[in-house]
C-alpha cells in the first residue's frame, strides 16, 4: 500500500512538474508587426497548440518579397534571440533590453531608432499585433 501511494505521489508530482514548464500561450496562428516602419520590415510569429514557435521576417510582398523563418523553437514569454528578447501578449509584443526590462528606445507609435538623446524616442516599444 505505502510503494502504490509512493508510486503514485511521484508520478503525480513529474505530471504537475511538465505541467508547469509548459508556458501559457498568448494566442494560437500567426501574428504580424514591424518595429522598423517603412516597406520589408514586417515580423511574425506563428505559435501552435503544440507550443512549437515560428519566427521569421517578410520582405515587401508588393515587390516580390518573401517569407523567412528565422527561428523555430518551444515558445517562451519573453522570446530572447540574436536581436534581442520580446514579450507576448494576445494582443501586442514588446521589445525588451538585455535584462528583460522595457526598451525606451521608440517613437509614441512604437518606431525603433536605437540610442538616441532625441525625447521623441525615449518610449517604450510596443506594436500591436496584427493577423495576416
Amino acid at each position: 500500500m505505502l510503494k502504490t501511494l509512493l508510486a503514485s505521489a511521484v508520478l503525480l508530482m513529474g505530471s504537475l512538474n511538465g505541467y508547469a514548464a509548459t508556458p501559457k500561450l498568448p494566442f494560437i496562428g500567426e501574428r504580424h508587426y514591424s518595429f522598423m516602419g517603412g516597406s520589408g520590415t514586417n515580423e511574425f510569429i506563428i505559435i501552435k497548440k503544440d507550443g512549437m514557435a515560428y519566427y521569421g521576417g517578410t520582405g515587401d510582398v508588393n515587390i516580390g518579397g518573401i517569407r523567412m523563418i528565422h527561428r523555430k523553437a518551444k515558445f517562451q514569454n519573453p522570446s530572447c534571440y540574436a536581436d534581442g528578447c520580446y514579450k507576448y501578449t494576445a494582443t501586442t509584443v514588446e521589445m525588451l533590453d538585455e535584462n528583460k526590462k522595457p526598451l525606451y528606445q521608440c517613437s509614441e507609435s512604437g518606431i525603433f531608432l536605437g540610442e538616441s538623446d532625441d525625447p521623441e524616442y525615449q518610449h517604450r516599444c510596443i506594436q500591436k499585433l496584427e493577423k495576416p
